[in-house]
């Protein structure tokens, strides 16, 4: 050591931290194929985004220059969940049906706005006094309590889709925000958020497990099946991705929590169901 010049130190030190380096490699990678899955799906769970940011730069000459400033923001999937669920909870509706023979008013399900209109779907469900004279009769209860009176304007047996519309006045503004529904393909793997609860907001998370085709179109995904167990079932439920964009709708087709009517399907069908 003592004969080696100052260049020779300095590569000397870069041979061992390099090496150095590929040891620790190899072990961390033998170390995480023995670890528990819990432990590889938190640190898979951790994802980095490198966000490039170009900043005016002042030389002394009086003229301006550009300089490239790279960042690195850690985003965990939690946050994604959490912002996924933000977004979405002005477009959760409760329903409740308005049973006008003995003045009950039973939980329906969960219904999803899609429009300023006030056009509403949720899961087809068997009704209370179905052949009765009286129209049946709907109450929706926005996020921030305010209720609304709604009627049926179409079900869809087929998908297990009903459509109901607010009724308000017509310069009168909802107290929620539709809700997006996702323009692409639910994908195997895909994590999944689940929205129920007959009172309040219960959230369970997954995965996509399965996808069922449409018959009719092989290119649309019809239901998705899901890892999810959600006790009790809640019908209308909607499934977000991490994006906060809606990817299904619970309905009675797939008979389970875990199966959800696919955004597709609903965008397909709600085109029959106008609100005038």
């Amino acid at each position: 050591m003592q004969d080696l010049n100052k260049n020779q130190l300095i590569l000397l030190t870069l041979l061992v931290s390099f090496v150095t380096s590929i040891g620790t490699g190899i072990i961390t990678t033998a170390l995480l194929q023995e670890a528990p899955t819990s432990v590889t799906q938190v640190i898979n769970r951790v994802v980095e985004r490198t966000i490039e940011q170009v900043t005016p730069a002042s030389s002394s000459g009086g003229t301006k220059t550009t300089e490239n400033k790279v960042t690195t923001v850690v985003v965990k999937e939690e946050d994604q969940v959490i912002e996924a669920i933000s977004k979405n909870q002005k477009s959760i509706i409760r329903i409740k049906e308005n049973n006008i023979i003995d003045g009950s008013d039973p939980f329906y399900g969960i219904g999803l706005l899609l429009s300023k209109d006030g056009l509403v779907v949720s899961a087809k469900k068997a009704i209370n006094n179905p052949n009765s004279a009286i129209p049946a009769s709907f109450t929706a209860t926005f996020p921030d309590g305010t209720q609304f009176a709604m009627t049926i304007i179409g079900s869809n047996d087929e998908e297990g889709l009903t459509f109901f519309k607010v009724q308000k006045d017509a310069k009168q503004t909802l107290p929620a925000e539709p809700a997006v529904l996702s323009a692409t393909n639910a994908q195997l793997g895909q994590s999944v958020i689940a929205l129920d609860g007959e009172v309040k907001n219960n959230i369970s998370i997954g995965r996509i497990i399965s996808v069922d085709q449409n018959a009719q179109n092989a290119k649309e995904i019809r239901i998705i099946q899901t890892d999810i167990a959600a006790k009790p079932v809640v019908l209308g439920a909607p499934a977000l991705n991490l994006s906060g964009e809606i990817i299904g709708l619970r309905t009675t087709l797939g008979e389970t929590a875990q199966s959800f009517i696919t955004a597709a399907v609903i965008k397909r069908v709600m085109k029959d169901y106008p609100v005038r």
